[in-house]
């Protein structure tokens, strides 16, 4: 879940208003300000068949536009502190959806949810389509808005209850008192309630939901809060259920995976979204010791980012994210080409998009970047051996023997792998095999990066 939507529900927990903005009436200065932009929109598109100011100063009054969607403009007026919100549509320059909402959420590219509050601070929400439409939306009762998942396209609620609550911080000693309890609930786009009885903020990360549910006693934690006794899982919006077992005392997203821990929080799981779950041994936390000094190396180059579990394989994203601290500590001013296109599962992400206009990453059929995939050894060979000439690096094959396990790397990896093995920067395993479709560690990733830096530098 993005920083933003947290810090949102972060208000809700605490007991606030999610909405700051304050029902309030434009002044006549900020009206004629609107007035008069909207009116040099309309003549710049008129003119030049598209819009070229996107910024608008008045008395106490800004305005300024930024792209919501392939079809039209958010209309932003902040005015005496107070913002308020419209929508414009690009081809005529014309507002389609007046500028006096409080807040908006853009939803799935061509839809928008407006709020407007009334004279006491309620809200009320429409859809807003891509003609400017409105729809009312109305909230299953009982529940108040908290924020919208994009990329799952459902909607987290929130509501109070009053239960008993263990405080062992009460200034008369510890006592058991009635208080609010904040319980979440996930909703489709008609607020159809697809999970309730969530005690927790709901996470989302790689398709998933974490979310506890089943409380049934609660006890204060620090000076605000409470922790129910329920128990967590991975919730699929699409299915409507859990995956796997829901029966974790807490979930975590470390490196980009799913760890669990039961009750007595002394071994962990790694859950791989399909229901499966692996023990972890007890040192999955600390570097190897052939590891520890080429990864102190990398740390001191700058080369390095935190890994709570290095012994895990790496993601896609994550080794991207490595290669291009390497690419730009050896070229730190070197401007990169934006991609010709961009992943539809990733295209914000900075790294993969350089990653991919230097030709180091590439995607799948479907357009997408599959960002937390785990990735094999010889996928790692090819991504160090792009990396590599991007970085001005050249082999020359040798007639080394192949490994014992030739025969299983994939024609589209072969020469990646044996040019590695020329450069020192991946070795084979054991008994001169390869082990092409094993998984590769984030350590050893670390090691390679490393290794490479070495040779370039």
């Amino acid at each position: 879940m993005k920083r933003f939507q947290k810090a949102l529900l972060g208000v809700v927990v605490s007991g606030a208003l999610l909405f700051s903005a304050q029902a309030a009436e434009l002044s006549s200065s900020a009206q004629d300000t609107l007035q008069s932009a909207m009116t040099k929109v309309q003549q710049e598109i008129k003119d030049y068949g598209q819009l070229k100011t996107l910024g608008f100063t008045g008395e106490n009054c800004e305005i300024i536009l930024s792209n919501l969607n392939a079809k039209q403009y958010l209309v932003n007026l902040t005015a005496d502190s107070t913002h308020k919100y419209g929508i414009l549509d690009k081809t005529t320059g014309k507002l389609v959806v007046p500028v006096e909402y409080d807040y908006y959420i853009a939803l799935d590219g061509t839809e928008t949810l407006v709020s407007q509050y009334d004279a006491d601070h309620h809200p009320s929400y429409w859809f807003a389509d891509e003609t400017g439409k409105l729809t009312p939306m109305k909230l299953p009762s009982g529940y108040e808005l908290a924020t919208y998942e994009p990329n799952s396209n459902v909607f987290v609620l929130f509501k109070n209850a009053k239960k008993p609550v263990y405080d062992p911080y009460s200034g008369d000693g510890p006592a058991t008192l009635i208080e609010d309890v904040t319980f979440f609930a996930l909703a489709d786009r008609d607020m159809n309630i697809i999970l309730d009885d969530i005690d927790m903020v709901p996470d989302w990360y790689a398709d998933f939901f974490i979310a506890k549910t089943g409380s049934t006693k609660w006890e204060r934690v620090g000076k605000a809060g409470a922790d129910g006794n329920g128990t967590c899982g991975l919730f699929d919006p699409k299915t409507g259920k859990f995956v796997g077992k829901h029966d974790f005392n807490q979930i975590f997203w470390y490196d980009q995976h799913f760890i669990g821990t039961r009750s007595r929080g002394t071994k962990s799981y790694l859950l791989d979204g399909k229901g499966g779950e692996t023990l972890l041994p007890a040192n999955v936390k600390e570097y190897s010791s052939w590891a520890k000094t080429e990864v102190a190396a990398a740390e001191e180059h700058g080369l390095i980012e935190s890994f709570s579990y290095p012994k895990l394989d790496i993601t896609r994203e994550n080794f991207t994210m490595l290669a291009m601290n390497l690419y730009n500590k050896i070229y730190p001013n070197k401007e990169i080409p934006a991609p010709e296109t961009k992943f539809a599962d990733c295209s914000d992400d900075p790294n993969v998009n350089n990653a991919a206009a230097l030709g180091i990453v590439t995607g799948y059929e479907d357009g997408t970047f599959r960002p937390y995939k785990t990735i094999s050894r010889q996928e790692a060979a090819t991504m160090l051996d792009r990396l590599y000439a991007a970085l001005g690096g050249q082999t020359e094959l040798i007639a080394d023997p192949a490994y014992a396990d030739d025969a299983q790397l994939g024609d589209w990896a072969r020469g990646s792998v044996y040019a590695m093995r020329q450069t020192g920067i991946m070795q084979g395993k054991e008994n001169n095999r390869f082990c092409p479709t094993d998984g590769y560690t984030a350590e050893q990733s670390i090691v390679t990066i490393e290794r490479m830096y070495q040779i370039i530098k």
